[in-house]
C-alpha cells in the first residue's frame, strides 16, 4: 500500500488528526501537505481512484480546515522578516541581530519568517550554484544551524521557501527545531501555510509557481489576506503585503522598496473587525530607519 495512502486511511478511521501526526512521526505540516495533495484534482485522482466515498473526500477536507491554520495571533505586536538567504555571500546577520534586538526592547515575542531561510547555494569558480552533494548540503545546514539568532522569549514561526528546499536529504526546517528545542523555532512548510489574526485566516506565501500549497489550498481554505515572500521587494498592495529581505541579496536598490528591512504588526480587534498597522524598517548605509509611512489594513468577518 502506498505510505500516503496508508496514512489516509488511518487518518479517515480515527479522525484525529494529532494522533495521526504521532503514530506516523509526522510534523503537523507534513499530514497537512499530504492530506492537500490527496484532495488536490492534479494530483490526487492516482491516490483516490474509485476507492474512496465522496463522504470520505468531504471528511478530509473538513480535517484539513481545522488544521490546516496552524496558529492564531491575538491583539498584540508581531514581526515579520523573510529572505535570510543564511549561507550566502548577502546574508546579513548583523541586520538579523537587530531584529531581536528590537523585539527585546519593544516587547515583541513573536517573529513569522517568509521564506529562504538559507541560501542553497554554493559558489564556485565565481559563480553561485545550487548545492548538488551531502557534504555541502550538510556543511550549509551545519553553519546555519550554528548563526541561526533566536532568544528564549520570541515565538519563531518559519515557513521555508525555493533555496530551503536545495539541501538534497535534509529538511531545514526539522534541522533548525531539532537542533534544540529550548530555541523556540515552529516549522510551517513548505512555499505557504495558513495562520490566523483574531480568527481572520492569513495566507503566508513564498514564491507563486504552479505548487498544491498556493494553487489548490486556498479552494479550501479562503483567507483575508495574503503575505508574499521570495520577491526581496516591500510593497503593499490592496490585500497583498510583499515582504523585504533581510539580506544584502536586494531589488531596485535605487529605491527603498528593494532595500532590507523588517516589518511589525500591531493589530487591534473592534468588534468583529481587526486592524493591523504596519510599520517598516529598512537598512540604509548601516543604519536601520523607519518608514514615516501609515500602512493599515481592516479584516472583516
Amino acid at each position: 500500500m502506498d505510505y500516503f495512502e496508508e496514512i489516509i486511511k488511518v487518518l479517515l478511521k480515527n479522525r484525529d488528526f494529532k494522533q495521526v501526526c504521532d503514530e506516523f512521526s509526522l510534523y503537523n505540516y507534513d499530514l497537512i501537505k499530504i492530506i492537500l495533495y490527496f484532495l488536490d484534482p492534479m494530483f490526487g485522482s492516482r491516490f483516490r481512484k474509485d476507492k474512496y466515498s465522496e463522504d470520505d473526500i468531504n471528511l478530509l477536507k473538513d480535517i484539513y480546515k481545522k488544521n490546516a491554520v496552524i496558529f492564531d495571533i491575538s491583539d498584540e505586536p508581531f514581526l515579520f522578516i523573510s529572505d535570510t538567504h543564511m549561507g550566502s555571500v548577502g546574508e546579513r546577520l548583523d541586520y538579523f541581530e537587530c531584529v531581536m534586538d528590537y523585539c527585546k526592547y519593544n516587547q515583541i515575542r513573536c517573529i513569522i519568517h517568509g521564506g529562504d531561510i538559507g541560501d542553497g547555494t554554493i559558489f564556485r569558480n565565481d559563480r553561485s550554484e545550487w548545492i548538488d552533494n551531502e557534504i555541502d548540503a550538510f556543511n550549509q545546514i551545519k553553519y546555519i544551524l550554528e548563526r541561526y539568532p533566536y532568544s528564549a522569549d520570541v515565538v519563531q514561526f518559519l515557513l521555508a521557501g525555493n533555496h530551503d528546499n536545495k539541501y538534497c536529504n535534509y529538511d531545514i526546517l526539522k534541522e533548525l527545531v531539532n537542533d534544540c528545542k529550548e530555541k523556540n523555532i515552529y516549522p510551517l512548510g513548505y512555499y505557504q501555510a495558513f495562520f490566523s489574526i483574531n480568527g481572520h485566516c492569513v495566507s503566508l506565501e513564498h514564491e507563486n509557481h504552479m505548487i498544491p500549497e498556493i494553487t489548490f489550498a486556498p479552494t479550501l481554505l479562503p483567507h483575508d489576506l495574503t503575505i508574499h515572500g521570495h520577491s526581496h521587494i516591500s510593497h503593499f498592495y490592496e490585500n497583498d503585503i510583499y515582504l523585504p529581505t533581510l539580506s544584502d541579496n536586494i531589488c531596485h536598490n535605487n529605491t527603498e522598496l528593494g532595500l532590507p528591512g523588517f516589518l511589525v504588526v500591531f493589530p487591534q480587534r473592534l468588534g468583529d473587525v481587526t486592524n493591523l498597522q504596519f510599520k517598516r524598517f529598512y537598512f540604509k548605509n548601516e543604519e536601520c530607519i523607519k518608514d514615516e509611512k501609515q500602512y493599515v489594513y481592516t479584516l472583516k468577518r
